[in-house]
């Protein structure tokens, strides 16, 4: 039985694998990035957690450029993933590419591991191309009961102004 086979216990169910040594970060069926395109930079933690804070470089950063995704994936999946991915572009042109951070944890371990699922989301999410939007019309029916009750509503206003001087 393979390394791959095995369940990770401590991967919760539906999220992706993390970096696997040997063929680089899976990122969803069939996308594997290369080990070589994934940059990891590391720095200090903000906000408060005492004099560890200081002196433990525990925030994840996790770099790729735009021409290594353009490598691994489809025209059409990198225009999805250039408009979800909005926030965590950086750079422009030839120097495009996406950045994604992660501080939430006090280990670097599992930043880096927040960071790679998060850009794995991305992707998985960016390779299932939006369903095309069949125009419809509106029933007979639905007509119907929309002059009806513009009607009522109308009837509704009229009745509202100062009573008639008719008795």
């Amino acid at each position: 039985m393979s390394a791959d086979a095995a369940p990770n216990p401590s991967t919760p169910k539906g999220a992706p694998p993390p970096l696997d040594e040997a063929n680089g970060l899976r990122l969803g069926p069939g996308v594997v990035l290369p080990r070589s395109a994934v940059r990891w930079k590391f720095a200090r933690s903000g906000g408060p957690g005492g004099q560890n804070v200081n002196k433990v470089s525990s925030k994840a950063v996790l770099e790729v450029d735009w021409s290594d995704l353009a490598a691994v994936l489809s025209p059409g999946v990198l225009r999805r993933l250039r408009a979800k991915a909005k926030r965590y572009l950086a750079g422009e042109g030839d120097a495009l590419r996406i950045r994604i951070p992660s501080e939430s944890s006090r280990k670097q371990s599992d930043n880096r591991r927040v960071c790679e699922q998060k850009l794995a989301e991305l992707v998985l999410a960016s390779l299932t191309p939006p369903k095309v939007r069949k125009k419809t019309r509106p029933t007979l029916g639905s007509k119907k009961r929309r002059l009806e009750a513009k009607k009522q509503r109308g009837q509704v206003k009229r009745n509202r102004g100062r009573p008639s001087n008719d008795h």
